[in-house]
């Protein structure tokens, strides 16, 4: 991979696993991996249906979450014996149709939210405690006048072995379901517990997601070709928030006029690389067809500049408009 020493001057959806030759620490944005794109409905995401929280959440200062329904002894406290109820909260609106003046702390937010759904389950996750079952009722055997005390008796030790049968099968049904419900539990708790222990592991996938999830899906438009240079110049720019680069792409003369006309099904592909203290973008490509391109910014004389991403283990959801635009504290 050609390696263009270039940064972003601002940045741009359980999390995609992705299956390419890229660095660890790598993640792309382009057509084929990209964000969900602002849907008129909200709550349908393409990644996995809609956002829940145990807390409130504001972006800006404005709050974007909404309040569902209070849910009891759900939580692992409330599992271990401690009562406890909680308010689930929804996200008004699909992450990719919130409109920010600060992508980065938007991104921020999402990525330290996205983090907290990794490494923790959400009160509506755990399965809903098994109701216990109403026992059968013994029945009220009358004797028939027609039936001698000995008939009589057999018939009540009958009808009592088939009361017993019944009752002892609806405590067995009452006890393979608990049982089944403390099985997803635990597998469930297991699960987070690797995730916990992989989070360092996992933050750049997480916060590729945020990424893309905020920037939604790229958008590329031809500008001009210039000829004597054999670069096709392009503007890029983010669907889901105000971002957009003018890029140049290496194609040869005997290509461009077609890739020029059909912008459209140019896949341009955009590498960053995340280490929690900065963001950089060190390679971009474009693939037409089976034709791969190399691409840089558009001013050859752009230096590039290196974003602090700060990041601390404390992460807080809640931003303020003072927030300092290109820091990331989680």
């Amino acid at each position: 991979m050609t390696r263009n020493r270039v940064v972003s001057g601002i940045l741009l959806a359980l999390f995609p696993t992705v299956a390419f030759a890229t660095p660890s620490n790598q993640f792309e944005f382009s057509n084929t991996l990209h964000g969900t794109v602002c849907s008129e409905y909200p709550n349908v995401w393409l990644l996995g249906g809609e956002l829940k929280v145990d807390a409130p959440i504001s972006i800006n200062g404005s709050l974007v979450t909404r309040e569902g329904t209070d849910t009891s002894n759900t939580s692992l406290k409330a599992l271990l014996g401690a009562d406890n109820n909680t308010k689930q909260h929804f996200m008004k609106q699909a992450i990719s149709c919130i409109q920010s003046e600060d992508p980065i702390a938007l991104i921020r937010t999402v990525a330290s939210l996205y983090e907290k759904q990794f490494t923790s389950l959400s009160s509506t996750d755990i399965p809903a405690p098994i109701p216990e079952p109403e026992l059968p009722e013994a029945p009220n055997v009358i004797k028939d006048q027609f039936e001698t005390q000995q008939q009589f008796e057999a018939r009540i030790e009958l009808i009592h072995q088939e009361h017993q049968q019944a009752i002892a099968a609806t405590q067995q049904k009452y006890r393979q379901q608990v049982e089944a419900r403390n099985q997803a539990i635990r597998a469930m708790q297991h699960q987070i517990e690797q995730h916990k222990s992989s989070l360092e592991d996992n933050k750049t996938q997480i916060f590729a997601s945020a990424f893309r999830d905020v920037m939604g899906k790229p958008i590329v438009t031809a500008k001009s070709y210039d000829a004597e240079k054999q670069q096709l110049h392009v503007l890029f720019k983010a669907s889901n928030q105000n971002y957009q680069r003018d890029l140049v792409l290496n194609i040869p003369l005997e290509q461009a006029r077609e890739v020029y006309e059909n912008a459209d099904k140019l896949d341009l592909a955009l590498f960053y690389a995340y280490d929690q203290k900065q963001l950089e973008l060190v390679n971009i490509t474009a693939q037409y067809n089976k034709s791969q391109f190399t691409g840089d910014i558009a001013n050859s004389q752009y230096k590039p500049e290196i974003l602090s991403v700060e990041s601390n283990n404390k992460a807080s959801a809640v931003l303020h408009e003072q927030d300092t635009p290109y820091s990331i504290e989680q």
